[in-house]
């Protein structure tokens, strides 16, 4: 009996010994022992994963997926075995989903050593601490992973959760190892539930900027299916390579990303060569070498075996033949789905690709919106005579959405010469009806009738969209028997959704009824958004309106309201000169309610119209008949008039009654605009800025922000980056107001630059671009591309840039560019630099295209093209604008004495205009 009280007793004393070593708090902290909860951790534990700065970055994927596998209801519970690069956030992401999602009185046992993880497996954990548990195990070695068998893991998430993290270098050395050398570690990662963690930047921008990914076609030469587990370690080998074979992980994203680009056939030698040093340049920045390439294609080709080979060689077809080299269809489908596909990939591939390979490239590009891209191949493949009147019809598609309109045209031409020579009716009539709609914006009827008429007659899939072309231009033109011919057919079978609709409204308008007419009536306020050629289209049923409404009769006592209500009317249907006359003559009835709106509303409409004249005399018609509120609107009305005629002094007449009587929005808004006029009449800096005060204490949601904005501005142009620019900038990036949200925020961030606080610029930047504003963020995403371009951070600075690229902003596309190609260029890719820097030219920014042009040259003589570097610079050299007008002059006198020679240079500088070149 002793016996057996001793061995109790030092089984206590064991268990209490072994418990004590999973506990990170002191006793005095923990309410019940032995393992503090997650909330205690939470309060007092300097060892709980903390981000930088205290601000954690959201990863939606990694974190969704992170807090799914910890969501498990009942036992057995995961395995969760995070891995990723050091420095990539992968201990703070794992905490954070583990507060996310257990509860704060979820027991957590933090292991002292892997041997005491070992112990605890001996142990019923349940009738120690309730279901479920969690260990939380930070940086597992090998060995610690070595030592976890399958029974320990077993026993241990039978009633708690395994949490766990380890470096991708790690993982690596294990994979690597002989088959007989960490045999459980390899077993244990098999059976986790593994998570990879990318360096955190580049994640949270892709998952941010670019989060398609998708899968690609299956591969016609590619590996086939391997088991769930093969795939698994297939992957995982290649996510863990960057620390233990950058160069094996820079060639197998090479032909990945082929493949993903729409290459159907595998990568050869020398093309794996031409994107190596790209590939690598993303991952660590180590020389080029034949060694290394070579290095790198063993590692990627492992053993050979298919659970193993990331790459696989084919067999040579002759003599000469170089290797040639496919990627495991795994890899291509799964293997970082949130990996943006780089620039240098799509130029180099659509150099080596041949031209019927182009046409699948282009397809693919379209598909993930690199849009530039697309028309580059698309046109390339157009070189195969029988590929280009389809191919160039793609490419049109691709510049019509990138806005550039005389590509557009020149392809959809090209594309119609095509069609009609090799007899392809359909691509000819889709070409020939686009450049109908191009001829007639342009003003030539003629031609646009002509080629709809070609269409039309062809009796193809683009005929009834040319025949309701035909009909449109003949009623609007009065031409009304042409007009009812070619509508005379059934549009149901159209392929644009609204030719059916807007045949029925060209009908309606030749031939006007009651029900037709209620129908058009009805549809006004309909789901489908009306196009300028719609609103056209019922203006003969608006005469029609307008003559019943004149002929109506009213009662003498409702005179005012029925006047109101007629013009209201009128102007529902577009006519505009009936509804004027009803609103005049329904002021002229002097009724303190209708004809004040009537005023207002005989305005707006002469505003409109151009008429300041017409609108101020309506306006001041108030000024008799309404109440002081209606007063200050009307009189805040005239004195925008006045202000955009330039006559400021009676503007600030107006307004200053505004100022001091209306209400808030309008005083707000008026003191906005007061302190414009006196800021751009040069007064006194106490003046202007105690407008934009006033406009701010009249705290209006709409108003104020701007003036918050607006005055901040002012005192950080004057007085540099203080503190009350930051207060006044910090309270307008918090307001509701749309564009304050997006401004505020962006000047803010500049200003946070000058004080050196990059983090704090990085934030602003951030929530500038979150506003979604048409003009800000994309101010907002380059000025943070350019930040991280200058702390080397240069995919994100990239991703940045390229985001505000692809805004369609007139002017930010083209800085857009300008600073991407620069980043091209300085890392080699003077193709991808040329093709940005063209579009800078030929855009011509205000600002940036004379740089934009000295540098494409220098990027044309890289690539060898010493015609096109002559016609880039000589079109800087006539713009005159300097320094780069002389800059772009002294490389054509050098030109002159070099590939060219000067006879054949000075022939190059007559050839045409730079654009055309």
């Amino acid at each position: 009996m002793q016996a057996m009280e001793r061995a109790a007793a030092d089984r206590a004393a064991w268990l209490a010994a072994l418990l004590a070593e999973f506990s990170v708090l002191p006793p005095a902290q923990v309410r019940q022992a032995p393992f503090p909860t997650l909330s205690e951790l939470t309060d007092n534990w300097d060892g709980k994963p903390e981000p930088a700065a205290g601000v954690y970055l959201p990863r939606p994927d990694v974190d969704e997926e992170l807090c799914a596998a910890l969501a498990s209801p009942t036992g057995s519970y995961p395995f969760l075995l995070v891995y990723g690069d050091d420095g990539a956030g992968k201990s703070t992401s794992t905490w954070k989903a583990i507060e996310t999602v257990l509860s704060p009185e979820t027991k957590v046992l933090v292991p002292r050593d892997v041997e005491s993880l070992v112990a605890l497996a001996t142990v019923d954990l349940a009738s120690i601490a309730a279901q479920p548990a969690l260990i939380w195990v930070d940086e597992l070695t090998v060995d610690d992973l070595d030592s976890l068998t399958h029974g320990i893991v077993d026993r241990l998430t039978a009633s708690a959760f395994i949490v766990a993290t380890i470096s991708a270098s790690v993982v690596a050395a294990i994979l690597a190892a002989p088959p007989d050398q960490w045999q459980v570690a390899r077993s244990a990662l098999r059976r986790a539930y593994l998570l990879h963690l990318l360096y955190d930047p580049v994640l949270v921008e892709q998952v941010k900027i670019n989060s398609r990914g998708g899968v690609v076609p299956s591969d016609v030469d590619g590996l086939g299916d391997v088991a769930d587990d093969d795939r698994d370690m297939l992957i995982l080998r290649l996510n863990t390579a960057s620390a233990a074979n950058p160069a094996g992980m820079a060639l197998v994203r090479a032909a990945i990303d082929c493949r993903r680009a729409g290459l159907e056939r595998p990568v050869t030698d020398s093309e794996l060569r031409r994107l190596f040093a790209h590939y690598l340049a993303e991952i660590r920045n180590i020389a080029v070498s034949e060694e290394l390439f070579e290095a790198g294609i063993v590692w990627a080709q492992g053993t050979g075996s298919a659970n193993e080979a990331l790459l696989t060689v084919h067999p040579a077809r002759g003599r000469d033949d170089e290797r040639r080299w496919s990627v495991a269809r795994v890899l291509v489908d799964d293997a970082e789905p949130n990996r943006v596909i780089p620039d240098a990939l799509w130029a180099e591939l659509i150099d080596f690709a041949t031209p019927e390979q182009c046409a699948h490239i282009g397809r693919r590009a379209r598909e993930l919106q690199r849009l530039t891209y697309a028309a580059t191949a698309h046109v390339k493949a157009s070189t195969v005579s029988p590929l280009e009147a389809r191919e160039r019809i793609l490419a049109a598609l691709a510049y019509m959405e990138l806005g550039d309109q005389r590509a557009t045209r020149e392809s959809l031409e090209a594309a119609y010469q095509a069609g009609v020579r090799d007899g392809l009716s359909s691509e000819a009539c889709f070409a020939a009806y686009q450049l109908g709609d191009f001829s007639k914006k342009d003003g030539d009827t003629e031609t646009a009738i002509r080629l709809w008429t070609f269409v039309a007659e062809q009796g193809q899939e683009w005929s009834l969209e040319a025949f309701l072309a035909l009909g449109a231009h003949y009623t609007l033109s009065g031409e009304t028997e042409k007009a009812l011919v070619a509508l005379d057919r059934d549009f149901s079978d159209a392929n644009l959704s609204t030719t059916q609709r807007r045949a029925t409204m060209l009908r309606l308008a030749l031939r006007p009824t009651q029900e037709g007419l209620a129908e058009i009536v009805g549809d006004q306020y309909g789901s489908v958004e009306e196009s300028d050629e719609d609103r056209q289209f019922k203006r003969v049923l608006i005469d029609h309106v307008a003559q019943r409404l004149r002929d109506s009769d009213t009662a003498v006592d409702n005179r005012a309201e029925a006047l109101f209500e007629q013009g209201r009317t009128a102007l529902l249907f577009g006519s505009k000169e009936d509804a004027a006359t009803f609103f005049e003559r329904c002021i002229e009835c002097a009724d303190a309610d209708h004809s004040v709106e009537a005023a207002f509303a005989l305005g707006e409409l002469r505003h409109e119209e151009g008429d300041a004249a017409g609108a101020e005399r309506a306006w001041r018609a108030v000024l008799d008949l309404a109440e002081p509120a209606m007063v200050m609107r009307a009189r805040f009305n005239i004195g925008l008039l006045r202000m955009e005629a330039g006559d400021e002094a009676a503007a600030v007449a107006m307004l200053e009654t505004v100022l001091t009587k209306g209400d808030a929005a309008r005083r707000a808004h008026a003191a906005l605009l007061m302190a414009q006029i006196r800021k751009s009449q040069g007064a006194d800096v106490p003046i202007v800025d105690d407008l934009y005060q006033q406009a701010i204490e009249a705290d209006d949601p709409e108003w104020s922000p701007l003036a918050l904005t607006e005055l901040g501005l002012r005192k950080y142009g004057r007085d540099g980056a203080t503190d009350e620019a930051v207060s006044l900038l910090s309270r307008a990036a918090e307001s509701r107001q749309h564009e304050a949200r997006a401004k505020a925020p962006w000047v803010l961030g500049r200003l946070l630059e000058d004080r050196e606080d990059l983090n704090g610029a990085i934030q602003a930047y951030e929530a500038s671009i979150a506003a979604e504003h048409p003009e800000f963020t994309p101010a907002a995403h380059i000025s943070l591309g350019q930040l991280y371009g200058t702390l080397n951070r240069v995919q994100l600075g990239m991703r940045h840039l390229k985001t505000a690229y692809n805004s369609g902003h007139p002017e930010y596309r083209l800085e857009a560019a300008f600073w991407i190609g620069l980043y091209h260029y300085w890392f080699g890719r003077f193709r991808n630099a040329a093709a940005v820097f063209r579009e800078v030219v030929n855009g011509r920014h205000p600002r940036l295209w004379p740089e934009a042009g000295v540098l494409l040259g220098r990027m044309c003589m890289e690539l060898g093209d010493a015609r096109g570097a002559a016609k880039a610079w000589r079109a800087v050299a006539r713009s005159g604008s300097q320094p780069s007008a002389r800059e772009a002059m002294a490389n054509l006198l050098e030109l002159s004495e070099g590939p060219l020679g000067e006879e054949e240079e000075l022939t190059a500088l007559g050839e045409g205009n730079f654009e055309e070149g």
